[in-house]
């Protein structure tokens, strides 16, 4: 935040992360006034939160069902190359 040009959006990899909107208060900014805040967890007790925190919704279930396709394709083909998966994340803004 001390860079000439300092951010204007922060995006917390989990929620736990979102423990920087302490930080940003104690510096006396305001979210989402002057900065922005987002995370990609989510949960129910999110909306309690002021100011209401938007996330990006991984598709939990979905990462886990495609690693496993394609590591049970891996053990049973070993030869052939990797693939990859792309899921497609979802925005809940708040």
């Amino acid at each position: 935040m001390d860079l000439p040009e300092p951010p204007t959006a922060i995006f917390a990899a989990n929620f736990l992360m979102t423990g920087v909107l302490a930080g940003l208060r104690e510096r006396g900014l305001r979210v989402p006034d002057e900065i922005e805040l987002t995370s990609s967890d989510d949960s129910e007790w999110l909306d309690v939160f002021e100011p209401r925190i938007s996330v990006v919704l991984q598709p939990s279930r979905e990462i886990g069902e495609a690693a496993a396709r394609l590591l049970i394709e891996r053990i049973e083909k070993p030869k052939q190359p990797p693939r990859r998966a792309v899921l497609k994340p979802a925005f809940k803004l708040r």
